[in-house]
């Protein structure tokens, strides 16, 4: 789960990782009944008897749902990004991972209500995007997010206008000396 920084009272989303086939985000509500265990999202757990209204009271639906058909199979961290850390656009927006699919996502308020979920970054391999938060990083704030890839690590993201090339920098200590042949 994740809290918004910038909202005028407590606002969170929780990420509900599903049984079998719907992963969810629901809007944290104080009492809300968001039908753990009998309920994937707004559809039954299969794995439970009976047929309850899973998109209807007594219980509370989800902001935003996708299926395991998507490749997506287990969401994962989420955090809000800071209103004024990154261009407008991302003002409101909450990311979230997918440990299964290797990808971070962008969940952004709809106008006229719900929401959008659009890719924020992909290909990061599988076992990826566990926990994110921001934090500082030079002139601004960056995502940091962990990962079990490589034995585990904490990687970032850090948003920079314009497209710019790459530069190397690479340190070594104590330096590595290589053999003369």
């Amino acid at each position: 789960m994740a809290f918004d920084p910038d909202a005028a009272g407590t606002s969170f989303r929780i990420n509900d990782v599903g049984g079998q086939r719907w992963e969810e985000i629901d809007d944290g509500k104080a009492g809300a009944d968001y039908g753990w265990n009998v309920c994937e999202g707004n559809h039954d757990n299969p794995y439970r008897k009976g047929s309850p209204p899973c998109d209807e009271a007594p219980y509370t639906g989800p902001i935003h749902e996708y299926s395991h058909g998507t490749g997506c199979e287990s969401i994962t961290g989420g955090a809000f990004v800071p209103d004024g850390v990154w261009p407008a656009e991302y003002d409101d927006a909450y990311l979230f991972g997918d440990f299964v699919c290797g990808k971070i996502f962008r969940l952004t308020p709809n106008s006229g209500g719900g929401y959008e979920r659009t890719d924020f970054v992909t290909g990061l391999g599988s076992r990826s995007a566990v926990a994110m938060t921001f934090g500082p990083y030079a002139s601004g704030q960056a995502l940091y997010y962990t990962t079990f890839d490589g034995g585990g690590e904490v990687r970032r993201i850090s948003y920079t206008a314009g497209n710019r090339a790459p530069v190397a920098d690479v340190t070594s200590d104590p330096p590595t000396a290589y053999p003369r042949s």
